[in-house]
């Protein structure tokens, strides 16, 4: 940063903290009175004066009268403010109320915001506006004073040519620095309005064609200027006519680029710094600090395009957010139907032969027990030929019901292995255990009643128990080994009469 535009920074921060707002903004435009300048110099040179001292008398007299206005102009924003006065213009208390230095009171309500932006917006015609008031007096006491003093019309005129050329680039000066100083925080308070959504567009604008009317102004200044100094007797080196005239024309052309060129500058960097993080920051906002409505008119629709860009996006990540569930969910189901037998509900064959081989190498690994007990329901071919398959269903259903609540719950699981035969997985059961599950199994089965039409069936399970204990490297033992042993077992208990629980150990474990 430039150190001069540090100090004079520092300088407008110390002022707006100190004192208030609108004050530190008069006082930096209020230097336009250097717009004087060229004024005094084209009296200087076009007023036929018949004694020294009535220029100095002159200029002596303007300043009282420049000084006099500066002090009311400083009174209307806000210097009493020093002195804890609220002697600003009653239009500006808003903006110094709600304004600490350069910060704009975040709890200041959304109706308040809407006005104080108004009212920041509005600063540079309201300081122009004062300043032609204020200024207007000493141009005509000015010109009053010369004709009275001089008795000469043609002094006045030249009296009134040249308090025209101050005048005019005051007034200018005054709207054009108070615009500059003001951007940020008209910048802040419109950004403000736009994350309350309550930011509408522009609260006051004008068009472009006033910068530009300002720029023809200049322009005939400057030619009237060259032409006074041309005409006088007072330069007689066309060199230095030259220079003066170049000087000035440069003057405007700055004047020029401050107020069209910088202002085009400052709105596509707005744009660019917006849109470049428009993508990670859902609050962004192409929110210009210009008061011409062409670039507000520019940012406006950026800013709503912005906001349905967002608005898009924020629907698509809940789209693609509710599809990813949607698919989790059906990819869930689908697994779910791959591996539930649809009849009773329990796991089928297919999750059995899967499951049960990481089951026996899970607790080889870790040196748990773990046993399985194979059940088949007695005399099941009995029940569908008297009743019929539908009833055999609903058997083979209750059955499921019964033994899940014999068994633990997320530990222990239940598969359909075919038919009316089941296999009971129990980690971390030792075949004792085991057994008495099966024994405990086998009584609620006979106890759970099956209601069909008015008739009570009662069925039963025979069950074969097996299973090993820690510690076991033993390579036989495997998942067909133990469906092997099981169903041997279970084969017995049917063979000793159905109704029985028949376990046994793994060889080698």
């Amino acid at each position: 940063m430039n150190p001069k535009h540090d100090i004079l920074h520092k300088i407008y921060r110390f002022m707006s903290n100190r004192i208030c707002f609108t004050f530190a903004v008069s006082f930096f435009s209020i230097s336009s009175i250097i717009a004087a300048i060229p004024g005094f110099v084209f009296m200087w040179a076009t007023v036929v004066y018949h004694f020294e001292n009535d220029l100095k008398n002159d200029i002596i007299l303007c300043a009282i009268m420049i000084s006099i206005a500066a002090v009311i102009h400083h009174i209307c924003f806000g210097i009493g403010r020093l002195w804890g006065r609220k002697w600003e213009l009653k239009r500006l208390r808003i903006i110094n109320d709600n304004i600490k230095g350069e910060t704009i009171n975040p709890s200041i309500s959304t109706d308040n915001l809407k006005r104080l932006t108004y009212m920041i917006e509005k600063l540079p015609d309201e300081n122009a506006r004062l300043a032609t008031i204020l200024s207007t007096p000493i141009v005509i006491i000015g010109v009053l004073q010369e004709v009275m003093v001089s008795g000469s019309w043609q002094n006045g005129v030249g009296i009134l040519r040249g308090c025209l050329i101050a005048w005019s680039i005051y007034i200018m000066l005054s709207y054009m620095i108070t615009e500059i100083i003001t951007s940020d925080i008209r910048r802040d308070a419109r950004r403000m309005l736009a994350e309350r959504n309550a930011y509408k567009g522009r609260h006051y604008s004008t068009t472009l064609t006033r910068k530009f009317v300002f720029i023809i102004i200049l322009m005939l200044i400057c030619t009237v200027i060259t032409h006074g100094i041309t005409s006088s007797t007072v330069f007689c080196s066309k060199w230095l006519i030259i220079f003066l005239f170049s000087s000035l024309t440069l003057f405007v052309g700055m004047l020029m680029c401050s107020l069209i060129f910088m202002t085009i500058m400052n709105t596509m960097e707005e744009i660019q710094e917006t849109a470049s993080n428009l993508s990670e920051d859902k609050a962004a906002r192409f929110i210009s600090s210009s008061i011409d409505r062409e670039f507000l008119n520019t940012s406006i629709g950026l800013y709503n395009a912005a906001k349905k860009i967002v608005e898009y996006k924020d629907e698509l990540e809940n789209l693609n957010k509710n599809l990813e569930g949607k698919v989790m969910e059906r990819t869930a189901e689908i697994r779910l139907l791959s591996i539930t037998d649809p009849l009773t509900g329990c796991y089928n064959r297919g999750y059995m032969m899967e499951q049960l081989p990481k089951e026996v190498e899970k607790a080889k690994r870790y040196n748990h027990s773990l046993s399985i007990i194979l059940c088949d329901l007695d005399h099941f071919k009995r029940v569908n030929d008297t009743y019929g398959h539908l009833v055999g269903d609903l058997v083979l259903k209750e059955f499921v019901k019964c033994t899940n609540e014999a068994i633990r719950k997320d530990i222990d699981w239940l598969a359909r292995y075919g038919g009316e035969e089941f296999l009971i997985t129990l980690p971390e059961t030792d075949l004792e255990s085991a057994s008495l599950i099966a024994e405990r199994l086998k009584k609620a089965i006979i106890m759970w009643p099956i209601h069909v039409n008015g008739n009570e069936i009662n069925i039963t399970s025979s069950f074969g128990v097996t299973g090993f204990e820690p510690p076991t490297q033993d390579k036989d033992i495997s998942t067909e080994s133990m469906i092997d042993l099981g169903d041997k077992f279970l084969y017995e208990a049917k063979q000793k009469g159905r109704n029985l629980v028949i376990s046994g150990e793994m060889e080698g474990s």
